[in-house]
């Protein structure tokens, strides 16, 4: 993953961007911390109940597909990229085909 320091060392910031959205339960708070390079749990949470009605899987789904797209607000870029990140937005696409 990339590094928020450039090679001279100076810090660099991502401003740029909407900011995250307020998280609604377990899988987006869970997204929140790992964007923003916070700890988050061993334990990635997983999804449960309907898919099509829970709102906090939706906002989850919502925030790591748009890195693709575009950064939010304090978030590196780079965190598309990251294998967590990449294997629960699987989890969460994969439970709409469930």
């Amino acid at each position: 993953m990339r590094s928020n320091v450039d090679p001279g060392g100076v810090r660099l910031r991502f401003e740029s961007g909407a900011p995250l959205p307020t998280p609604r339960g377990p899988l987006s708070a869970w997204v929140r911390r790992r964007l923003l390079g916070r700890p988050t749990p061993a334990d990635v949470p997983q999804p449960t109940g309907d898919p099509l009605a829970d709102d906090d899987l939706h906002l989850a789904l919502h925030c790591v597909q748009e890195l693709a797209y575009r950064p939010f607000a304090g978030v590196d870029p780079a965190r598309e990229r990251d294998p967590l990140i990449v294997s629960f937005r699987t989890v969460l696409e994969d439970t709409f085909w469930d």
